[in-house]
């Protein structure tokens, strides 16, 4: 099976309304089977890097093995007995 790649970018969005609002760059990656066409991967991510064609292909799996590792560490801390859950601080609810 032989996979592509295709990533999209965009820069300064702004992550919040408001005053200040913080301006990161975005990146978009979706992988597909190449003789099917199935998504295999899709994610997004943001970055200070500023991106071009010439360097998205480096910087977007790079985001990808960063959110790999800390669910890798995440799953390995649940299914070892410590009690993690999300907690969003919504209140009592």
């Amino acid at each position: 099976m032989t996979a592509v790649a295709i990533y999209r970018f965009i820069h300064e969005v702004l992550r919040q309304d408001g005053t200040p609002a913080l301006a990161v760059n975005g990146v978009e990656m979706t992988v597909v089977n190449a003789k099917t066409g199935a998504q295999l991967y899709y994610n997004t991510f943001s970055t200070k890097h500023r991106l071009s064609p010439a360097n998205v292909a480096q910087v977007a799996p790079a985001g990808r093995g960063r959110w790999k590792s800390a669910n890798a560490n995440n799953n390995v801390l649940k299914t070892k007995g410590y009690p993690l859950a999300h907690h969003f601080g919504h209140g009592k609810q």
